[in-house]
């Protein structure tokens, strides 16, 4: 509170018709004499012997706790003191007061003071107690429901203020503890309806609760208004303190050393709340505080303090204040706020002894508060705040005379702590703020930004006083952990101002009054964020540290020209006291629709380390975006992401004028960009910085540094990488030690530039080239890709090229070429990459599209473009799954010629021979079905799962030599198949599928009856169909889909074979037999993830060797045994992409196999019977197979 402030609060309450407890201690002293002379303890209030039951009124040290008063349009005269005051109850000398006042419709003629509970000059508390008005009461003074006032100790708490429907002039308070020792709590101020709060004489002002004067507490208080005007500031919580310094003084005269002994004090403002819900705020213009009215505003909590001092622990925490449809336009809201005048941060003893009763700390802290806005308008918003002075003189030592002994000393430094941590604003949909938006502040030193406050520097105990003498000081300040949330649709929320995370602003000229002082401020994990089409017309900052009391605008011209703008008359934050500055962890998230005028920072600061601070950006941002900024100090770990939205002028991962910046990254994948591109700003060096671009982004217009430096940086290349996923338009790109291409498209140039591009650092470092993937494009391999496209070389760098800055000096050939070394060059610009002198690597292997692989040698072509040509084109070695999952069609057609040169020859033969006595034979029908599981190696194993069937005719002639057999039939076949693939240098993958095949075709076998041949026969197949097989994947990935495939081909297929069957006994037959099986499959092409690929003919040769024993138990049961061994010639798969052989597979390899089976008839004579058999497999097939038959005689 401001000199004038404090005279104007004088004048008004002592004033006639005005609160008359605001009076002199000389006026109270008077008063109280006067009563003594009476001979009544109330005769200042009322005649002796009157007596009034409506009020209780002591001043005999006992507690008023009954006082009622009930009006109805006016208050009598017989109900007012002599002051004009209507207090319910009242005390003076000591006791407790508690009443309640209720006012209806009640229009006084004159101004005049309310009170529910008044204690006065005495200790005792103001408790429970109330004053309402409602029914269109106007009234002119102070309504207060409970107030402690002068000498104490005395709290002001649980009271209460209800306004409805009515007017005041003047001050409203809840609770108010008054030049008093004591505390304001749990009170609260009520208005609503058609109400209206202004001011009177040009004060008023509106408290929950308010102590004056003296050190103590605020908390736990509200007000909440819905509906009417509000004309004057608001203040859920007030503490206002104006005090004499370190020494608690008790009066004018000379004090005691007793009375000099420090005190430590806990001042606080926590708490407490204010709620506006549709209320017209209309705070005059009318200075009191030489920022005016608009300055305090709307309140959560607030301490304000003239000094500063040793053992003062201040807090204003966890405060709320919110409006919801209320128009505020101008008048700043406050969370919580700490503002102090001078700060004097030193120790202070009242010993001579260098220790002893030192109190040589001070806390400051505004943190937990909360602001909220919901379709309001506001001025300037501040979630936490803390005010300082700053030191400005020192307390000399102190003596009374020249004989006394000193009584105040300076001892070792004092431990000075500021905290607005972990506030919250909160701005919603259609609110408007004409100034800037702060999550949490503090400012130490700053001028205009601290209060009024006397100079006494105690000269009634120094005769001359002492010059001031600095002394140093340990402060710490922290804006850490704040939130400002801006969302609204679009165009509805509007901030003119800046928006702040955290933000601290210390006076350099405070820092260099602090000789070996140490100053160590913070801004860190602030987020910000704006979304829903919200609009700030300044800048955006994370967190930020500041050497004077506005944020700089930081313009790509000239980023010198930063520190002078940001210090002004102040000077930057350097001096002989130590200063560190941090702002690091911050987060500011520009979403989708919003607008940023100005500049977004993740951090900056003017001093020390702006470090893993992020950005987000989905917005407009006019102004250009930097992750980390700093005038003097490191910038390193800062990350932006750019998701959408535009952004112009720079695009800066990490900035500084004189420090590292390195590790940053910046990463576009949509939206435009109009800006240099900048992964380390640096005047020291800029290295292991990342920049990722995308193609759906734009950046025409745009240069490309992984390094940039405005001065002398002694390295802007080392460790520098672009990252560049598909194809964009850029006029520049430059120190980049690393260039990282993915999704390379033939026929279109990743980096297509309009002006030049440079690889190499010109110190003989290498540009490490690397294509990391390629566009998912049909075709083969091309011959070349174009990474870097500049326009046609000119004869000099000051034109449009690409420039190779190898370890010598690049010159330009006649013929366009660039000549990084003596000697002739090929006309395309062929480098000898091996010397190093090109500056980039010279190939890279291992490269694939599709299913194709290649290796690249890189090149510089025609002076202008940076290429990279093939070599080397093979087909991937996991291509051989194509050709393996192939296989099991051919095997389950191998299967079906299996079948019908065994168990279905048998069939046919069995059913179509002749009985005895039967000539000619007729023709019979026969089937015969197969089912097995096997397991098939072929490099990669194939399981099988498979069934076959065929059905049929057959006939059996008899010649006079020979017996033939002859047959028709159709069968099928299916069969389900999965193989695991397994490829050094690749996770295994499986794949599964179905094959199946349908065709008809004929068998024959002759007979030699000759005595000479009897036994030998010959017999032989013949076959046709269609063979359908389907295929995927399960684990390989190519071009974002699994590897599949499906195909119908045409087979053909043969066998033929001679045996010889001799009987060995009665019942006992051997068959001596040799088979020669031949299949076909016509060969396909398709399509697999986009790639051609050409399947070739297949073809199985096997050769058989067998024998079989036949044994005859009786009529109705027969059984056999037998074994074979087959060699398979072939069977291989072949197929190619685009041309290029993919490896095969075959079923090549030998086979051994067993069987054994029963035939059955139910009875004897039955002409059906039955075969069931079996065969095992072991060698490149392995498994069993079953055999099931059916037989009816006709």
């Amino acid at each position: 509170m401001s000199n004038e402030e404090k005279r104007r609060y004088k004048s008004f309450f002592t004033s006639e018709g005005s609160l008359g407890v605001f009076r002199s201690r000389a006026q109270i002293s008077a008063e109280r004499a006067l009563a003594h002379q009476c001979g009544c303890r109330m005769a200042h209030f009322f005649p002796c012997g009157t007596a009034f039951a409506a009020h209780d009124w002591r001043d005999d040290g006992s507690s008023a706790l009954n006082g009622t008063l009930s009006f109805e349009s006016t208050i009598p005269d017989t109900e007012k003191n002599e002051y004009g005051m209507t207090p319910a109850s009242w005390t003076q000398n000591g006791g407790d007061a508690k009443g309640q006042v209720a006012l209806t419709g009640v229009i006084p003629d004159t101004p005049g003071d309310i009170f529910g509970a008044l204690v006065w000059s005495g200790k005792g508390n103001a408790y429970e107690s109330s004053v309402s008005l409602t029914g269109g009461s106007s009234l002119s003074g102070t309504i207060t429901g409970g107030a402690a006032m002068y000498w104490g100790p005395g709290d002001a708490y649980a009271n209460t203020v209800t306004i409805e429907d009515s007017s005041v002039e003047g001050l409203v308070g809840g609770g108010v503890v008054y030049d008093n020792f004591g505390n304001a709590y749990g009170n609260a101020v009520s208005i609503s309806g058609d109400s209206t709060i202004s001011s009177m004489n040009g004060f008023g002002r509106v408290y929950g609760g308010w102590v004056y004067g003296s050190p103590g507490k605020a908390d736990r208080n509200a007000v909440t208004m819905s509906g009417g005007t509000m004309g004057v500031p608001v203040y859920g919580g007030l503490v206002e303190y104006w005090a004499w310094g370190p020494v608690n003084l008790v009066s004018v005269a000379e004090p005691a050393p007793a009375e000099l002994s420090p005190e430590p004090l806990d001042v606080s403002a926590d708490n407490n709340t204010v709620a506006f819900s549709g209320v017209g705020v209309e705070i005059s213009t009318d200075t009191l505080s030489g920022a005016g009215v608009k300055s305090d505003g709307i309140f959560g909590g607030c301490v304000r303090i003239s000094e500063i001092y040793p053992g003062i622990n201040v807090s204003a925490d966890t405060n709320t204040a919110a409006l919801s449809h209320v128009s505020a336009s101008g008048a700043r809201v406050y969370g919580g706020l700490i503002e102090s005048g001078f700060a004097y941060p030193y120790p202070v003893s009242t010993s001579s002894d260098s220790s002893d009763g030192v109190l040589s700390s001070v806390s400051l802290s505004a943190s937990g508060n909360g602001v909220f806005l919901e379709q309001s308008s506001a001025g300037d918003v501040y979630g936490g705040t803390i005010r300082t002075g700053g030191q400005t003189y020192a307390y000399p030592s102190f003596q009374r005379s020249a004989a006394a002994p000193e009584f105040a000393i300076i001892p070792p430094p004092t431990a000075f702590t500021a905290h607005a941590d972990g506030n919250t604003v909160g701005i919603a949909d259609s609110s408007a703020v004409s100034g800037d938006v702060h999550g949490g502040l503090i400012e130490y030193g700053m001028s205009g930004s601290v209060m009024e406050t006397p100079v006494l520097m105690m000269s009634f105990l120094v005769p001359d006083p002492v010059q001031p003498e600095a002394a140093p000081v340990v402060f710490h300040g922290s804006a850490d952990s704040n939130t400002v949330s801006i969302a609204g649709t679009a165009g509805t929320l509007t901030v003119d101002g800046n928006v702040y995370g955290g933000i601290v602003r210390v006076s350099p000229a405070s820092v260099d009054a602090l000789a070996q002082s140490e100053f160590s401020v913070t801004a860190e994990k602030n987020t910000v964020i704006l979304a829903g089409g919200s609009t700030v017309s300044g800048s955006v900052y994370g967190g930020s540290v500041f050497g004077s009391s506005a944020g700089a605008e930081v313009s790509e011209e000239s980023f010198q020209a930063v520190r002078d703008s940001v210090s002004g008359d102040t000077g930057s934050l350097a001096g002989s006291s130590s200063v560190t500055a941090s702002v690091s962890g911050n987060t500011v998230r520009i979403e989708g629709g919003s607008t940023v005028t100005g500049s977004v920072y993740g951090g900056y600061t003017e001093t020390g380390r702006a470090e893993g601070n992020f950005v987000y950006i989905d917005g407009t941002v006019s102004g250009g975006a930097e992750g980390g900024h700093t005038l003097s100090g490191d910038a390193s770990g800062n990350i932006i992401v750019m998701e959408g939205g535009s952004v112009s002028e720079r695009l800066y991962g990490g900035y500084t004028e004189d420090g590292s910046a390195s590790s940053n990254s910046i990463t576009v994948t949509a939206g435009r960009v109009r800006a240099a591109v900048v992964g380390g700003y640096d005047d020291g060096s800029a290295v292991n910085n990342t920049v990722t671009l995308y193609g759906t982004a734009s950046f025409a217009g745009s240069d490309l540094y992984g390094g940039r430096s405005g001065g002398t940086s002694s390295d802007v290349f080392t460790g520098n990488t672009l990252n560049l996923h598909g194809q964009i338009q850029a006029d520049s790109l430059q120190n980049f030690q690393n260039l990282n291409f993915s999704d390379v498209a033939e026929g279109t140039p990743s980096a297509d530039l309009a002006k030049s591009a440079v690889i190499g650092d010109g110190k003989g470092s290498f540009t490490s080239v690397s294509i990391q993937s390629l566009r998912n494009q049909p075709g083969n391999v091309p011959e070349e890709y174009v990474l870097v496209h500049t326009p046609t070389a000119s004869s000099s760098f000051s034109g449009t090229n690409l420039y190779v800055n190898g370890a010598s000096v690049v010159t330009i050939g006649s013929d366009g070429s660039y000549v990084p070394y003596a000697g002739a060059v090929s006309n395309d610009g062929t480098m000898d990459n091996e010397t190093g002198t090109a500056g980039m690597t010279s190939s890279q292997s291992g490269l694939s599209k599709g299913f194709l692989t290649f290796d690249v040698d890189y090149f510089i072509k025609n002076g202008q473009d940076l290429i990279a040509r093939t070599k080397n084109v093979q087909a991937d070695h996991r291509t051989k799954t194509f050709n393996v999952d192939r296989l099991p069609g051919l095997a389950l057609v191998d299967q079906g010629g299996d079948m019908v040169a065994g168990a279905g020859m048998e069939s046919a033969a069995e059913s179509a021979m002749c009985l005895p006595g039967e000539e000619p034979c007729g023709t019979r029908a026969f089937m015969t079905v197969t089912g097995g599981y096997s397991t098939y190696k072929t490099g990669t194993h194939f399981n099988m799962t498979s069934g076959n069937a065929m059905v049929g005719l057959a006939r059996y002639c008899k010649l006079r030599s020979v017996g033939f057999l002859a047959g028709v039939f159709f069968e099928a076949g299916l069969s389900r198949f999965n193989a695991e693939h397994e490829h050094a240098g690749y996770d295994s993958f499986d794949s599964d599928g179905n094959a199946g095949y349908y065709g008809v075709g004929a068998l024959g076998k002759l007979y030699l009856n000759e005595t000479a041949m009897q036994g030998l026969y010959a017999e032989g197949s013949f076959r046709i169909g269609m063979l359908n097989y389907n295929w995927d994947t399960d684990g390989w990935r190519v071009n974002g889909s699994e590897a599949d495939y499906s195909s119908e081909s045409p087979y053909m297929a043969a066998h033929g074979g001679i045996g010889w069957m001799k009987s060995v006994t009665d019942n006992v037959d051997l068959d001596i037999y040799a088979k020669y099986l031949w299949s076909h499959v016509s060969e396909d092409d398709g399509s697999i993830s986009g790639s051609r690929v050409n399947f070739d003919a297949m073809d199985s040769n096997r050769l058989r060797g067998g024998a079989r024993l036949s044994f005859k138990g009786s009529d109705v049961f027969s059984w056999y045994l037998g074994a074979a061994y087959e060699r398979q010639f072939n069977g291989r798969s072949t197929s190619d992409i685009y041309g290029h052989d993919t490896p095969s597979a075959s079923l090549t390899g030998d086979t051994a196999m067993v069987e054994a089976g029963l035939r059955l008839r139910p009875s004897e004579g039955e002409p059906l019977f039955f075969t069931l058999g079996a065969t095992g497999y072991g060698g490149v097939r392995e498994g069993v197979s079953g055999l099931f038959q059916v037989h009816y005689e006709f």
